[in-house]
């Protein structure tokens, strides 16, 4: 199963620039604008290819249980 953690690019740049050792991948000025360049890039594709699209919350043990939840789902399903 592809699971698609999906996360807006404003909340991700925060959350990336507490970070020091990450190395930019573009030559946008801003954490956010080369989020945003991505995500434009990269979202479609990773809609295509996953299973379970899930947007992340601030919370990351309500994300887990609801990623559980969802995986149990599809489960029954099949």
């Amino acid at each position: 199963k592809i699971i698609y953690l999906y996360v807006k690019p404003k909340i991700a740049a925060a959350r990336i620039l507490k970070s020091k050792n990450r190395p930019p991948l573009t030559d946008k000025k801003s954490m956010e604008e080369e989020l945003k360049y991505l995500y434009k890039q990269r979202h479609s594709r990773y809609c295509e290819s996953a299973h379970i699209i899930f947007e992340r919350s601030e919370n990351p043990e309500k994300d887990c249980a609801e990623i559980i939840a969802k995986l149990n789902h599809k489960k029954k399903q099949s």
